[in-house]
C-alpha cells in the first residue's frame, strides 16, 4: 500500500508478473454537493496497450456490479 487516507483514498502498487515495474492503482471517494459520493478508479503505469484495454473492461464490469448490492460478496 502506497497511500491510505481513510474515507478519501487508497493507493496501491500492483504488478503483473510479466512487467518490469509495478502499476499504480487508486480508488478515491469524491463527495458531491447533494450528499452522494462518486467512486473513482484510476489505474496508471500499465505498460501494454492490450492489458490497458483488458483492465479497463474489467473495471467497467466492477462498476456495473457495484450498482447491485447482491453482487458485493462476489466482487473480490
Amino acid at each position: 500500500m502506497r497511500t491510505l487516507k481513510p474515507g478519501a483514498r487508497v493507493r496501491l502498487s500492483w504488478q503483473d508478473p510479466d512487467w518490469e515495474k509495478p502499476s499504480i492503482f487508486e480508488v478515491s471517494l469524491v463527495a458531491r454537493p447533494n450528499g452522494s459520493v462518486i467512486l473513482v478508479f484510476q489505474h496508471g503505469g500499465i505498460p501494454e496497450k492490450a492489458k490497458q484495454v483488458q483492465l479497463r473492461s474489467r473495471w467497467k464490469e466492477v462498476c456495473r456490479d457495484l450498482k447491485n448490492p447482491e453482487n458485493y460478496a462476489t466482487l473480490c
